[in-house]
């Protein structure tokens, strides 16, 4: 599969895997970005890519040796849909709150701080209906419904 790559900016680093192993490559900050405790921010990565197959989708995420530092993306996770052909921003949150002993986080441009991952997608017809053709055994049961164990229960209600 090959993912056309545009550089918006001549500062910007072209993504590319570290490894053979890698399962994505890394994005980078385009300039230097300082966020305090609790402060988000969003920020440029100067590429844009086209991934231009509707079967695959773009998952971006945070490295993990920024993560174990504070930094999380504010979306969760960033979604680069088939069709985006637009700059691949980061949505960047500084986690620590004031009083814990990490406090600042700093990059420089050019660091790597995310990485994109390529994932098939299934896009499903969506169909309106009054009621589903099954009713299953959890139902309607929400957050927690299938947690509420105790002690000493078994996972499973025994077969009669």
């Amino acid at each position: 599969m090959k993912i056309e790559i545009k550089q918006l900016s001549p500062s910007a680093v072209v993504p590319e895997s570290m490894t053979d192993g890698s399962a994505g490559f890394d994005l980078c900050v385009l300039k230097d970005v300082k966020l305090f405790h609790g402060q988000q921010m969003t920020v440029g990565t100067g590429i844009a890519v086209h991934i231009a197959d509707p079967g695959v989708v773009g998952q971006v995420h945070i490295r993990s040796s920024l993560g174990q530092l504070g930094l999380v993306l504010g979306n969760g996770t960033g979604i680069i849909d088939s069709d985006y052909q637009g700059e691949i921003k980061l949505i960047l949150r500084n986690s620590n709150q004031q009083g814990q002993p990490r406090g600042i986080i700093e990059m420089k441009a050019g660091e790597r701080v995310a990485q994109m991952l390529l994932m098939p997608v299934v896009s499903p017809e969506l169909v309106t209906v009054d009621e589903f053709g099954t009713t299953t055994k959890r139902g309607t049961g929400g957050v927690g419904s299938t947690g509420k164990r105790g002690p000493g229960r078994p996972k499973k209600e025994p077969a009669e």
